[in-house]
């Protein structure tokens, strides 16, 4: 039709990869199409415009500006079926236009200068193990300068269900992709090889630490529990007002990058398209006190996030790193605090204690609490053939000093004696958290037990529900704790998926991965209690004690 056509250049920003030397010229298309303007009317000629809208930068390895050595050429043809003109446009780079007939074709020409002068660029590429190895602390105070005494390191973790390779990866405080180093400030302290370089046949299993110390190999630059370490043997290499360390694969692809604080030492970071830091507490992280390093907190969890970092000990990142955890100090040499080479946090734990704490013979209707006489607290022992034995590695949980009072919040049978077909058994898992941190997001998953069935509606009356399958009740309280008992349920739980949190998994159905049951035989009650604050003494605080409770009919 009659009027105007406009062709833009379109953006080609990173849509090619260009390997280059400064006196190289080369020939990019950049738009190739046919505009069909059926014919013309009215003696008219239709007229295109084409104009420079782009901003070209071939994987950020080229910028273009206004004259210099080398010249690219970028050509826009368009082919039309009659007569027309064209336009040079105001903002179009300077170049030549002809007319045809057959078609028109116009030649624009730029020129660019690369970032890095070589013949053969590698672009920045997230490694297939990012995640997976994760520089999980660093140590850049250190205590003294000299290679003897230079204790500054940098601790790697794996944080998969996999063994990984890391023979020949790279370790650095440069951009080994754009050059950008810290000369021969770098941790080799050698300009021409900034990086150090993994052995052959290094493998760090999973949960496994390797620490790299930029000083010498002295008792005191030791960390016990890594599967791997090295030594640099030089002085002090990283910058304390700021440094970034870059992880890189056999194939300089990027594992890992983080930095801290703000000095000139950090170089060029990763593309922000990558998504591999987001630098928001970057500068908080610098000024750590001699010997106090920062770590990553969780312990291992790479958001790729700065808000996650913190100065060991400080809770900095608490309020700001959503699976905070306190970092911990567990360094033998007295003027440092970090964790080298161990677990970075302070470590939640939580005991669980099952009993059967009533029965319901088949011929009544009346449920007995257990046990009927005696202490209402049996200990699970150690005992060969007791019938309390409960094994060595499970005889020391019912005894732990921040139990509230056993005959009370520990009450019932470990055994409970003979039973028979049609009786009913009530179950309860007493948990506390005894850690040195609260217990996150703390799931208790527990099956049913052989030979018995899940009965589905065993707390309807009591929880106010008569139509509804309430088959799971829980306690937790963040009210004092009574001294006298029993202790009875505050919670009631469906059977359910709904929005409760409590659910019952029938037989052969699959449960939460976090529940670790291979195979659902018999059924398998799964509580979501949530985070549980650790116990500092009995009872204190009441939430850092609970259970839950279901029942069930012997077959």
């Amino acid at each position: 039709q009659d009027g105007q056509v406009s062709v833009s250049l379109p953006d080609t920003n990173a849509n090619f990869t260009r390997n280059y030397s400064q006196s190289t010229d080369f020939n990019l298309p950049v738009y190739d199409g046919n505009l069909d303007f059926g014919g013309t009317s009215g003696g008219e000629t239709p007229t295109i415009i084409a104009y420079e809208t782009h901003t070209e930068e071939y994987t950020n390895l080229a910028d273009f500006i206004s004259s210099s050595s080398p010249v690219e050429t970028v050509s826009i043809e368009v082919n039309t079926t009659s007569a027309a003109s064209f336009i040079n446009s105001d903002n179009a780079s300077t170049g030549s236009t002809s007319e045809a007939t057959a078609g028109l074709c116009v030649t624009y020409t730029y020129s660019i200068v690369p970032r890095v002068p070589s013949a053969s660029i590698v672009p920045e590429e997230p490694s297939p193990e990012a995640g997976n190895i994760v520089i999980n602390e660093v140590l850049y105070a250190q205590t003294g300068r000299s290679a003897e005494a230079n204790d500054e390191f940098i601790e790697l973790y794996n944080s998969s269900d996999n063994a990984v390779d890391i023979s020949n990866w790279r370790l650095a405080d440069s951009n080994l992709i754009f050059n950008s180093t810290d000369n021969t400030g770098n941790i080799t302290g050698d300009a021409a090889n900034p990086a150090y370089i993994f052995p052959n046949n290094t493998t760090l299993q999973p949960g496994e630490y390797a620490v790299i110390w930029i000083g010498n190999n002295t008792s005191d630059h030791q960390a016990a529990d890594a599967a791997f370490q090295d030594w640099l043997g030089n002085a002090g290499k990283l910058n304390n007002a700021g440094e970034d360390i870059w992880l890189y694969d056999d194939e300089l692809k990027i594992v890992d990058y983080i930095a801290y604080g703000s000095n000139n030492a950090i170089n060029t970071p990763p593309s922000a398209e990558l998504n591999l830091w987001d630098d928001t507490y970057q500068r908080d992280l610098d000024g750590a006190s001699t010997g106090q390093s920062i770590s990553l907190t969780p312990n291992g969890e790479d958001g790729n996030t700065s808000a996650c970092w913190e100065h060991t000990l400080s809770n900095d990142a608490n309020g700001r790193c959503p699976e905070f955890l306190e970092t911990r100090d567990t360094d033998t040499v007295s003027v440092r605090q970090t964790s080298v080479g161990v677990y970075n946090n302070i470590l939640p734990n939580v005991i669980l204690v099952k009993r059967i704490t009533a029965i319901k013979p088949k011929d009544t209707n009346e449920w007995i609490e257990l046990p009927q006489s005696g202490s209402p607290f049996i200990d699970g022992i150690d005992g060969g053939s007791s019938e309390n034995n409960v094994g060595s590695d499970r005889a020391a949980d019912d005894n732990d000093p921040n139990w509230p009072n056993p005959d009370v919040y520990l009450r019932g049978l470990i055994n409970s004696g003979q039973v028979m077909p049609g009786d009913e058994l009530e179950y309860t898992v007493y948990f506390l958290s005894n850690g040195s941190n609260n217990a996150k997001n703390l799931r208790i998953c527990d099956r049913v037990p052989g030979e018995t069935t899940f009965i589905p509606d065993s707390f309807n009356a009591t929880a106010g529900f008569p139509s509804s399958d309430v088959g799971i009740a829980m306690f937790q309280s963040t009210s004092a704790l009574a001294s006298g008992g029993p202790a009875e349920p505050n919670i009631y739980l469906t059977n359910i998926p709904d929005s409760d949190r409590g659910r019952y998994y029938e037989p052969g159905t699959s449960v939460p991965a976090g529940c670790n049951v291979t195979f659902n035989q018999n059924g398998v009650v799964v509580v979501e209690v949530g985070d549980v604050p650790n116990a500092d003494s009995p009872g204190n605080p009441p939430n850092s004690y609970g259970f839950i409770r279901f029942r069930a009919l012997v077959n």
